[in-house]
């Protein structure tokens, strides 16, 4: 899977039904690709995000903004606030 699957080029989910936070079993590949058991963005993948939002020129308010920045206060919080939590 690839973020130009899961995103479109303003950043924002291409399927407007996932909610990573309420995932249903029909966005388990999307929740599975991005998250982590605990709800943080797996390995390596915030640099994933940071190079789509940097060449896609994303706006502030998109989902990928969103997830990104989400990422980085788990990683500050050492994880007692996980990105998936974003959309809770």
């Amino acid at each position: 899977m690839i973020l130009q699957r899961i995103f479109n080029n303003s950043g924002d989910f291409v399927d407007k039904s996932y909610d990573p936070y309420r995932h249903q079993d029909r966005h388990a590949e999307i929740h599975n690709f991005l998250f982590d058991e605990d709800g943080g963005l797996n390995y390596g993948m915030d640099c994933d995000l940071a190079t789509f939002i940097n060449d896609n020129r994303c706006p502030w308010h998109s989902d990928i903004v969103k997830l990104y920045w989400a990422e980085q206060m788990g990683i500050n919080t050492k994880g007692s606030y996980p990105a998936v939590y974003m959309w809770r």
